[in-house]
C-alpha cells in the first residue's frame, strides 16, 4: 500500500509541475499575434542554432570534466566518458521530474563506475553551490554593466509610480496609514522578541539547512587541491552558457542588435527559469526570457520566437544525447570502468 501511495504521490507531483509549466506557457503566449510569431519562426537563421548547440554540447563535456575533479578526492577516477553519460542522463531525467536529475546522474555513474551514490550526492551539492554563487555574481555584474538602463527602468516603472500611489493614498486616508505603521512596528517587535521560536518553524529551519549546505559546498571547493582547475572549468562552463545564449540573438532581426551584455542579462533570466521546479524549464523559461526581452522594447512575438528557438534546440540536444546516454548506462553492456586511488 505504501508503494502505491508513493507512486501516486510521484504521479501527482509530475502532473502538478507539468500543469504549472503549461499554465505559464499559456500566459507567455496569451494575446500574441500567431501569424507574426510563425513568420519570424519560419524565417529564422537556423545556422546560428547549430553554433549554439555546439557550445551547449561543449558545456556538458566541461561540466562532466569538472565533476571528475570533485570525485577524485573521494579516491575514484571514473573517466570523462562515464561522467559525461551520467550528466546527460541526469539532464534527461529532469524532463520527467524537476531536480531528480541530480540523483539520477549519481545512480548512473554508480552503475557505470561503482562510485558510492552517497558520496556522489555530496559532490553534486558542492557543484550546485558554486553554480548558485556564479548566478548571483552574474546577476550583479549585469546590473552594474547596465546600470543606466536598469536605473531608469526601475525609477520610471517601480519607484515613481509607487511613490505617487503611496503619497496619494496618505493624503486621502492619513488615519489608515497611522494604523498600518503601528501594525508594522508591532510585527517587527514581535519578530525580534520571538525570533528563536520562529527559527524553529519547519520552513525556516529548511531554509537554514539549504543555506548551510550551500556554504559547506563552497568551502569544500576552496579546500580541494585542484581548486584552480575547478574554477577554470566553472568559468568555461558559464562561458559556454553565455555563448549559446548570445549567438541565438543572430537568428532573428529583432534581437540581432543586442550586445554581449544583453546576452548576459538574458542568460541570468533564462537560468532562473530553468532552475524553477518545472520539468525542463517548460513555460518558466519562455515567460521569463520573453519578459526580459520586452524590457528592450522587443515585441512579445519576437521574444517568444527567441525563447522557443533557444529552449527547444537545447531540449532536442538533451533528448537525443541524453536518450543515447541513458540507453548506454542502463541497457548497454555493464562494463565497470573506474580506478580506486585511495
Amino acid at each position: 500500500m505504501s508503494g502505491f501511495r508513493q507512486k501516486l504521490s510521484r504521479g501527482l507531483q509530475f502532473l502538478l509541475f507539468l500543469l504549472i509549466g503549461l499554465v505559464l506557457l499559456y500566459f507567455a503566449f496569451r494575446g500574441i499575434r500567431f501569424s507574426a510569431f510563425l513568420e519570424e519562426l519560419i524565417h529564422a537563421r537556423y545556422a546560428w542554432v547549430v553554433v549554439s548547440l555546439a557550445f551547449g554540447l561543449i558545456s556538458h563535456l566541461l561540466r562532466a570534466a569538472r565533476w571528475n575533479l570533485l570525485i577524485e578526492p573521494l579516491g575514484y577516477r571514473p573517466g570523462l566518458k562515464n561522467t559525461f553519460l551520467a550528466v546527460m542522463t541526469g539532464y534527461l531525467a529532469n524532463y520527467a521530474f524537476p531536480r531528480i536529475g541530480e540523483i539520477t546522474r549519481c545512480a548512473a555513474l554508480n552503475r557505470k563506475s561503482k562510485v558510492p551514490v552517497g558520496q556522489l550526492l555530496g559532490t553534486v551539492v558542492a557543484e550546485r553551490a558554486v553554480d548558485f554563487l556564479m548566478l548571483i555574481i552574474l546577476f550583479f555584474l549585469v546590473f552594474f554593466i547596465k546600470i543606466h538602463f536598469f536605473g531608469s527602468f526601475i525609477q520610471e516603472t517601480i519607484f515613481l509610480p509607487t511613490y505617487e500611489g503611496v503619497r496619494e493614498a496618505y493624503l486621502s486616508h492619513p488615519a489608515l496609514w497611522i494604523v498600518l505603521a503601528s501594525l508594522l512596528l508591532s510585527s517587527l517587535a514581535a519578530l525580534i522578541l520571538f525570533r528563536h521560536q520562529i527559527l524553529r518553524i519547519r520552513g525556516f529551519s529548511k531554509i537554514r539547512e539549504v543555506i548551510r549546505g550551500v556554504m559547506t559546498g563552497i568551502r569544500s571547493v576552496f579546500r580541494m587541491k585542484k581548486r584552480g582547475e575547478f574554477l577554470l572549468y566553472t568559468f568555461l562552463v558559464w562561458g559556454m552558457y553565455f555563448l549559446m545564449t548570445w549567438v541565438v540573438f543572430f537568428t532573428i532581426p529583432a534581437t540581432r542588435s543586442l550586445g554581449p551584455a544583453d546576452g548576459l542579462f538574458i542568460l541570468v533570466f533564462g537560468t532562473i527559469g530553468m532552475t524553477l521546479p518545472v520539468q525542463g524549464g517548460i513555460g518558466t523559461y519562455h515567460l521569463l526570457v520573453s519578459l526580459g526581452l520586452s524590457l528592450y522594447g522587443i515585441p512579445r512575438e519576437d521574444g517568444l520566437v527567441y525563447a522557443i528557438i533557444s529552449h527547444e534546440s537545447q531540449t532536442l540536444l538533451i533528448l537525443i544525447v541524453g536518450g543515447i546516454s541513458m540507453f548506454l548506462v542502463f541497457f548497454g553492456k555493464r562494463r565497470i570502468s573506474q580506478i580506486n586511488i585511495s
